[in-house]
């Protein structure tokens, strides 16, 4: 779970991770973040250190580039035209992308809720 703070000092936007756990999870956001960004791929930027994620009292931080401090949305066409780029990409060797797994996470969750639920 990850919450996220719009920073009133800058515009920054900090993600925060509820414990270590999501490290890899994270590391792998991060290099994804910084291949686009190489690519020219329109999509929201890291910001601040090099040296993101950043561990701090046991909770995984990044920061982010504040896109925009209204709400914009593209049309289908336009996001069509993105998703094609983005498919038609061929990610850096360096970069190891884990099988996509959409609903990975939910079965111990519901299980936790279950046993909540019977408690």
């Amino acid at each position: 779970m990850r919450s996220a703070y719009r920073l009133r000092s800058a515009p920054l936007v900090a993600r925060l991770a509820r414990t270590i756990d999501y490290l890899p999870d994270i590391e792998t956001e991060v290099a994804v973040a910084r291949w686009l960004e190489s690519v020219a791929l329109p999509s929201v930027r890291l910001a601040g250190p090099d040296d993101q994620p950043l561990v701090a009292d046991g909770r995984v931080v990044t920061f982010w580039e504040l896109v925009s401090e209204r709400q914009e949305y593209g049309t289908v066409a336009e996001l069509a035209s993105l998703l094609r780029w983005l498919h038609d990409l061929e990610p850096p060797s360096s970069l190891i992308l884990p099988e996509l797994r959409p609903f990975g996470r939910a079965a111990p969750r519901i299980s936790a809720a279950e046993l909540a639920w019977h408690l």
